[in-house]
């Protein structure tokens, strides 16, 4: 019997790819029983030279698919794989502690009921300088759904039955299917956070999440709350703070792109919420209303030292 199976989608990570693949072989825990699943997504760049390295690695496993995306690839992993419990890992983030599979494990021994464990974890830099650490609060239904808070993040481990349950990553979303896969998991158990930074996420200058916020984006927010809401069964004030607050995260992409209608999508978060929306920044809603001319005030904020930009780093 396997117990963690880890899964590393690639597809063109040359440039990570041998640092991640290292870290997750040097912090396997040697009390526990574990494989590791490489899914090559049609890279054409130096991945599969980079992966024959570990032909010989009996834990490792590479599978080259035709390129289909990184949920289709992480659903890949899934069939094949032999563990309980499945930890995601992708190619440009390194695996910080083998403490995680400990700690998941017990977790999951002493409570049935739990599908998903979740760390806190740390924005790394492209050359691993610790940009910011992330401390999240225990779980919460009205938190995620209701405020539209992805509280999994890197290092999440789940059960492999409850995944395949639900059907695995959804492959119609291309920013938001790991979104969409800790909603749907939410309907089919508990969530356990732990207190303890064992998971890093690298920001750099190819990362999909840096360079693609824009209309696209907001656009998959807006959509995945919505069908969320529609087929699970939670109250109708929970239903209306969950689509207000989707269309308030969306609107404020407009500081990154001007094709986003952030000052449209801010009105309907309101009326949908039918008042205030809980935990709001009266400095996004001015920006968003005031759009486009608030992008003129923009520079001389930015040149303010004591007036923090409330929505670059969202």
């Amino acid at each position: 019997m396997v117990d963690f199976t880890i899964i590393t989608p690639v597809y063109n990570g040359e440039a990570y790819l041998r640092e991640t693949v290292e870290s997750v072989l040097s912090n396997f825990d040697p009390d526990l029983k574990f494989e590791y699943l490489i899914i090559d997504d049609g890279s054409t760049d130096n991945t599969k030279n980079i992966l024959e390295q570990y032909s010989e690695n009996k834990l490792v496993k590479v599978f080259s698919v035709k390129n289909s995306g990184e949920a289709a690839a992480v659903n890949y992993g899934l069939e094949k794989a032999k563990g309980l419990y499945i930890l995601v890992v992708n190619a440009d983030d390194p695996l910080l502690s083998p403490r995680i599979f400990k700690l998941a494990n017990e977790i999951f021994k002493a409570k049935e009921k739990v599908v998903v464990v979740y760390p806190d974890w740390e924005i790394v830099s492209a050359s691993n300088i610790v940009l910011e650490t992330k401390k999240l609060p225990s779980y919460s239904f009205d938190v995620m759904v209701g405020e539209f808070q992805c509280l999994p993040g890197p290092g999440s481990v789940f059960r492999r039955s409850a995944a395949l349950k639900v059907g695995g990553r959804s492959t119609l979303y291309r920013f938001v299917s790991d979104y969409d896969f800790w909603l749907k998991l939410s309907l089919q158990g508990d969530f356990i956070h732990i207190p303890e930074v064992l998971a890093q996420w690298r920001s750099h200058s190819g990362s999909t999440s840096v360079n693609s916020k824009g209309y696209e984006m907001g656009m998959e927010r807006i959509k995945v709350m919505e069908e969320f809401v529609n087929y699970a069964k939670i109250k109708k004030t929970l239903k209306r703070k969950a689509l207000s607050h989707a269309y308030y995260h969306s609107a404020l992409l407009s500081y990154f792109s001007r094709e986003v209608p952030g000052r449209k999508w801010m009105l309907k978060a309101f009326l949908i919420q039918k008042g205030w929306i809980k935990n709001a920044d009266i400095r996004i809603i001015v920006f968003c209303l005031l759009y486009p001319f608030s992008r003129y005030l923009l520079p001389i904020l930015n040149r303010t030292p004591f007036i923090n930009n409330p929505i670059k780093n969202r």
